[in-house]
């Protein structure tokens, strides 16, 4: 059997649910054999990169300086500096190959330290970034790029704006909404040395991780960030797969990302209510590209 892919979610800070959406991330990239952990402190979990590197670094969180009167309530339980060990420790699991998947508020994060701009491929800048109140967020993905195979969606989300950029970044998707009728990049990718960075801007709350193009999207990021592009940009279009115990599991989890890629799905097993069950949550992402059978193989 196939050992799973271990990740650590470094989670925690305010204005958001960061328990919820850490449980959310899990849940989403559970199919993809990734078997997540969330940390609370993120010093502990930054520097222990250095001993005991994992497969995937995921950054949901909100830990900053947090400079200015509004935060006045928050700073002593909450601003946040990694030290120059958690640095290095960082630095080094990327340059020799790690994964990173940042969201949301990791754009915010570290601000003393100039070098998390260069590691994630841009950041947020006081004085200059912003976001409008939650409202509808239309995302549309760039053509001839890596995740140019997946639908425009629209969610309920914070529209960061205005972020500044790595000229070396890649841009994904962009959003816009009301407030903002002009595209901003929202999900990019870069490179570290040997190792690959995501960045989603998306990702207030769970609902927005959960909307079913939303976390395809994710999904097939982490792949990337994982595995490199021959992954990410492989389409199935066109294809018929059959998929045994496809009820539950590895089977599951396969089904899934075949019809992500475009084909059409038949799942068969030895337990009718699996097999239901199973069709009707592939189903209401891309219904008409599958469909069910109950058998013995």
């Amino acid at each position: 059997m196939k050992k799973p892919l271990t990740h650590l979610i470094l989670a925690g800070g305010i204005f958001h649910d960061f328990a919820a959406s850490s449980e959310a991330l899990a849940t989403i990239l559970a199919p993809l054999g990734i078997e997540s952990r969330i940390e609370w402190d993120l010093e502990a979990g930054l520097a222990g990169l250095a001993e005991s590197p994992v497969d995937l670094l995921s950054i949901n969180a909100l830990r900053w300086e947090m400079i200015g009167e509004k935060y006045d309530p928050y700073r002593d339980s909450e601003a946040f500096s990694p030290s120059g060990t958690a640095r290095a420790a960082l630095q080094n699991y990327l340059t020799k190959g790690g994964a990173l998947l940042a969201l949301h508020t990791a754009s915010i994060c570290f601000s003393d330290w100039p070098e998390w701009q260069s590691l994630l491929g841009g950041r947020w800048v006081w004085g200059s970034s912003w976001h409008p109140p939650p409202e509808p967020v239309t995302v549309a993905m760039e053509p001839n790029a890596a995740l140019s195979h997946l639908p425009s969606f629209t969610v309920h989300d914070e529209l960061y704006s205005d972020l500044a950029l790595n000229p070396e970044t890649t841009v994904l998707a962009t959003g816009l909404s009301h407030a903002m009728p002009t595209a901003q990049p929202v999900i990019w990718r870069h490179r570290v040395g040997q190792g690959r960075v995501v960045y989603d801007a998306l990702g207030h709350d769970s609902e927005s991780l959960n909307h079913p193009t939303h976390a395809q999207l994710l999904r097939a990021a982490t792949q990337w960030a994982l595995d490199g592009d021959q992954i990410i940009m492989k389409s199935l279009e066109g294809m018929s797969i059959l998929i045994t115990g496809g009820g539950s599991g590895i089977g599951f989890g396969t089904a899934r990302h075949c019809i992500e890629r475009g084909a059409r799905v038949t799942i068969c097993g030895r337990r009718p209510d699996k097999i239901e069950a199973a069709a009707d949550e592939l189903g209401p992402n891309l219904p008409r590209r599958r469909c069910r059978h109950h058998c013995g193989v």
